[in-house]
């Protein structure tokens, strides 16, 4: 699902998506959407997993753009980007210029 910036919901399959848009394939045909448009996408899950015990990193998208964060496997460091493993989104290379905390779960 598609949220877009006045509140309206699009259900269909992102079939792209790259610095300028996203490609949304629905019912009513294929609708590329900017990215100033959304304000988020929800991603449709068969089953609902138990909160990871991975660590949660905390870093910012892009110059401007408040804090994100991911709950992810750390992998590796290498040449100056963390490499995370997530299981929805696959392997992230975040610049160290991006983060901002690493944090683990309390045992």
């Amino acid at each position: 699902m598609t949220w877009l910036e006045h509140g309206e919901q699009l259900f269909g399959q992102i079939v792209r998506g790259d610095a300028e848009a996203v490609l949304l394939d629905a019912k009513f045909g294929k609708r590329s959407l900017a990215w100033s448009q959304l304000r988020g996408i929800y991603f449709a899950r068969r089953d609902i997993e138990p909160i990871s015990a991975d660590p949660e990193i905390t870093f910012r998208p892009g110059p401007g753009f408040p804090v994100d964060s991911v709950r992810a496997k750390l992998v590796r460091w290498d040449g100056g980007n963390l490499f995370l493993q997530n299981g929805l989104l696959g392997e992230i290379a975040l610049e160290r210029e991006r983060l901002d905390k690493i944090r683990f779960a309390a045992k």
